[in-house]
């Protein structure tokens, strides 16, 4: 039913005069006791028999008085279950798993019963399909699904059957769920579907695969971009750190300035250039990029175990530092001013839309010299 080769292998199943199991007496008896319509004929009582195969459960249905509308993919079924002719069934060609059963919603209200059998282990989308199974019902209506178990059939036919996890996950989002066993397999009657906000979950605790960070690329008036000098790894950096939980980047460029420089800075002055990947000591490096000109205050050093001083560097200087520039700040630099630092490792940008980064403006006085690694 799901691709092209397994619809050819249905149609091929039923034009061969092959068919489904029939139904087992025990089958009957669960569908006769929980869905027999009080004195016989129910005005109106309508049920959806989903891959209906030649029609042998339509037919059931249409006995015990309701109106049926009954689909299946392969129209060799289709064509072998309308030579037994009934007034009480129509039968439709239709691929469930393409969407289109809003198409057989009745206008008078919805299905009364729905019944899947031995056919929701070989749908691809189960959840989906379920889902738009169960908005075609009435407010009191029920979904009946007979599905081989797993635990009961050999290895070799595990593509047919559901195993217990699935089936209880098949029960999930109704209010009432009843469960009976049939033999080798089991009926589960669901009703009541619910309409709960979805919720949101997290997986296990991660292993630490990553480091995501925000550098702040900051300019005075005179253009000139503030760098510190880290003395114990003896290069110079960008204000920068690590994002809280649940922090914003602006906030981020934000409270590292304030930390590590003393300097104040507003979130809604923060342009955020983009975020730059790479990989460092195994790790993989995520950092955004903020741009500030709107601050007040004078640089300090706030952490001098860390930052011994800041100083204000012209960008076009930059390029023969006698001293090597922190990798992700040379990074950083480049994306600002692109161009600016010839040879930098490189990482991967995804950019902010819309952001203009004005070049670098002229070369270093004293030549070329490339900063050192970091």
């Amino acid at each position: 039913m799901s691709t092209t080769h397994t619809a050819r292998d249905w149609h091929d199943h039923y034009a061969a005069g092959r068919d489904f199991r029939p139904l087992s007496d025990t089958e009957k008896a669960i569908l006769t006791r929980h869905f027999a319509l009080p004195g016989g004929d129910v005005p109106g009582a309508r049920a959806l028999d989903v891959a209906c195969g030649t029609g042998e459960l339509a037919r059931f249905l249409a006995a015990a008085g309701y109106r049926v509308d009954a689909v299946d993919w392969a129209g060799s079924a289709v064509e072998r279950a309308t030579a037994a002719t009934s007034d009480a069934i129509t039968y439709h060609r239709l691929d469930v798993t393409g969407g289109g059963l809003t198409a057989l919603a009745p206008a008078d209200g919805g299905y009364r019963v729905i019944t899947l059998r031995r056919a929701l282990a070989h749908l691809p989308d189960r959840t989906r399909t379920v889902a738009e199974l169960a908005a075609l019902l009435t407010d009191d209506g029920t979904l009946c699904v007979i599905t081989p178990h797993a635990d009961r059939h050999p290895a070799a036919l595990r593509g047919i059957c559901l195993d217990e996890a699935e089936l209880v996950l098949l029960t999930d989002g109704w209010r009432h769920a009843e469960r009976i066993e049939a033999g080798d397999s089991t009926v589960l009657l669901l009703s009541g579907r619910r309409s709960d906000p979805v919720a949101y979950s997290e997986k296990r605790t991660p292993k630490p695969a990553a480091m995501a960070g925000v550098a702040v690329v900051l300019t005075n008036d005179r253009g000139q971009v503030l760098l510190g000098w880290n003395p114990s790894l003896g290069v110079w950096e960008l204000p920068a750190g690590r994002v809280e939980p649940g922090e914003a980047f602006e906030a981020t460029a934000v409270r590292e300035l304030e930390e590590e420089t003393g300097l104040h800075a507003w979130p809604e002055a923060v342009l955020l250039l983009g975020t730059l990947c790479d990989v460092t000591h195994g790790f993989t490096r995520i950092t955004e990029i903020a741009r500030l000109t709107d601050h007040s205050g004078e640089p300090t050093a706030r952490e001098p175990e860390l930052i011994s001083r800041w100083e204000w560097h012209t960008p076009s200087a930059l390029r023969c530092l006698p001293q090597p520039l922190f990798t992700a700040s040379a990074q950083a630099l480049n994306l600002a001013w692109p161009g600016l630092l010839p040879g930098v490792p490189a990482a991967h940008h995804t950019p902010r839309h819309g952001v203009i980064r004005p070049p670098h403006s002229g070369p270093c006085a004293a030549g070329s010299r490339r900063p050192g690694p970091a």
